[in-house]
């Protein structure tokens, strides 16, 4: 319109300045609510949920200490199938001695032969297989009140160690539980183990452990075995931990080698007796075994 000094704005044009003049006023508006905040100061938890807090701990630490005390009690205490013996009790050591010679007896017995063929570098004559089974109160008896003398009368003279008080065994389920009533500095405890026993293919004789018992409380076999023969670390015993016989029975028990390599029992007029099945079940240990002459 020339020398009004007017500019005529569209109405598209206007709506777009409004935009644009709102989008600033908001901005500044965040701007200064952003300069003018301050963090509130923390608030203390309610009285509710301090209780909730206190209640949790105390069922926490109470967890700890009753599982802290079931452990104690676990490890003091007798596995369920022990069944303590009195090795000084005349009825024991007849039973002990009655066992004894059945063994005995089973062992020397004329067998019937076997007339299957015979592969060669093997035995002369052989019978066929026969079984024997004794009982788990049988082998405490003989193991407590005959077992002790046994070593002591043999060539190497082993020494009973004196720390053990007596000895268990029980046969059930393709296992054999075997424990030993420990007692040191005035402290008793059982140990005890759960061996799967297996005669292999080549003859020896294997007792892997799946687990050891301190008492009730059961460990993994392999992880306690490295503590037993630990002298640092080891709750058997100096006496022992030291025997020989000992070590290589652990050393058994977590599977480094076999228990017996040969597991023949050597007769006085030449036969031998071999073990060829162990079946533990029942509260019975069943063998199958072979007379061999060589």
């Amino acid at each position: 319109m020339g020398g009004t000094g007017l500019e005529v704005v569209s109405e598209s044009d206007a709506r777009a300045i409004a935009r644009r003049e709102w989008f600033i006023r908001r901005w500044q508006g965040l701007v200064e609510r952003a300069r003018a905040w301050r963090p509130r100061p923390p608030r203390m938890p309610s009285r509710r949920l301090r209780r909730i807090f206190l209640v949790g701990a105390t069922i926490f630490i109470s967890l700890v200490a009753v599982l802290v005390l079931l452990g104690i009690s676990l490890t003091n205490a007798r596995p369920q199938w022990w069944r303590s013996v009195n090795a000084s009790d005349p009825r024991t050591i007849a039973l002990a001695e009655e066992v004894e010679s059945a063994v005995t007896r089973q062992l020397s017995l004329q067998r019937e032969t076997d007339t299957s063929p015979v592969l060669p570098g093997g035995p002369q004559w052989r019978s066929r297989e026969w079984s024997v089974a004794i009982s788990a109160s049988d082998a405490n008896a003989w193991l407590n009140a005959r077992l002790p003398q046994w070593l002591a009368n043999r060539a190497e003279e082993i020494r009973w160690p004196r720390e053990i008080a007596e000895v268990q065994v029980d046969f059930n389920d393709g296992k054999i539980a075997v424990g030993a009533r420990v007692v040191a500095s005035g402290r008793e405890q059982v140990l005890s183990a759960t061996l799967v026993p297996e005669i292999r293919p080549d003859g020896t004789l294997w007792t892997n452990a799946t687990w050891l018992h301190a008492g009730q409380l059961p460990v993994p076999a392999s992880w306690i075995i490295a503590r037993l023969l630990d002298p640092a670390r080891s709750v058997l015993p100096e006496e022992i931990r030291d025997i020989p016989e000992a070590r290589e029975m652990f050393a058994a028990f977590d599977g480094q080698g076999p228990l017996i390599a040969t597991p023949v029992v050597k007769l006085g007029d030449g036969r031998r007796v071999r073990l060829l099945k162990v079946l533990p079940r029942d509260g019975r240990l069943e063998v199958t075994c072979r007379t061999e002459w060589k």
